[in-house]
Formats: structure tokens, sequence, C-alpha cells
């Protein structure tokens, strides 16, 4: 409900404030925020999205819980990821190993000053890596 108030300007701050901890503190303009305020907004999202969130960490808290977080099955497709090396949550060190997972084969890419909101960062690179990796 919180997030959901004054029009979900909370969820306009979190995004403003996260891309500000990123290399690209402009990364979402005024109409960016307002369309995900608006998406927020609409009936069961903010509960959806949160609930990633919840279980990570109700997870993370009980040991007999941890085999949910470890036991993640194989990838069978080919995989690309894309990773903003200056990501302030989540580290490069977490594409370390995914190889053993992704048996279709795993291209990682890594981009330099670029943070955790990759997409809106570097909006061309995503889209052209994306069709290269796709058409192949």
């Amino acid at each position: 409900r919180k997030l959901a108030a004054e029009e979900a300007d909370l969820v306009r701050r979190a995004l403003r404030s996260s891309a500000a901890r990123s290399t690209r503190e402009r990364a979402f303009s005024p109409e960016d925020l307002d369309r995900y305020a608006e998406a927020a907004l609409k009936p069961g999202a903010l509960t959806a999205a949160l609930a990633y969130y919840r279980t990570a960490l109700r997870d993370a808290l009980y040991p007999w819980r941890w085999r949910r977080i470890t036991a993640v099955s194989s990838i069978s497709a080919p995989t690309l990821v894309l990773w903003g090396k200056d990501d302030p949550a989540l580290g490069v060190e977490l594409t370390h190993g995914l190889e053993a997972r992704c048996l279709g084969g795993l291209t990682v890419q890594y981009v330099d000053d670029c943070g955790h909101f990759i997409q809106q960062e570097r909006p061309e690179l995503v889209n052209a890596s994306l069709e290269r990796f796709l058409l192949g």
C-alpha cells in the first residue's frame, strides 16, 4: 500500500535513487518513471513484484529451504546474459559458474560503465546484442 500511495511516487523515487547509484543517473526519463508507476498501480502488480524478494528472504532465513535456492534446473536453450559491470546491487561474481547450468551454451557479455538497469542505460547495446544473439 505504501508503494502505491500518492500515485506510486515511492516507485518513482526508488527507481531514481537506484539509477543514481548506477553510472547513468538519467537512465529513467520522467516519462519512463510515469510508465513504471502506472504499471505498478495495476491490480496485483506490486504484490507480484515483491513476491520474489519475500520468497528469497524467507528462503535465505531458513536453512531447510536452501535447497529451493540451490536446486535450480539446467537450461537447455542457448543463453545470453548481459551484465552491467558497475551494478551496485548484483556483482559480476554472480555470473561465475553459470556455464554449468546452461547446457545449451552460454554467452556472457559484461558492459563497462553500466549499472543495474542495463536496458535503460544502454538500450542500443542491449538491442544490438539481442539481435546478434537471436539471429546468430
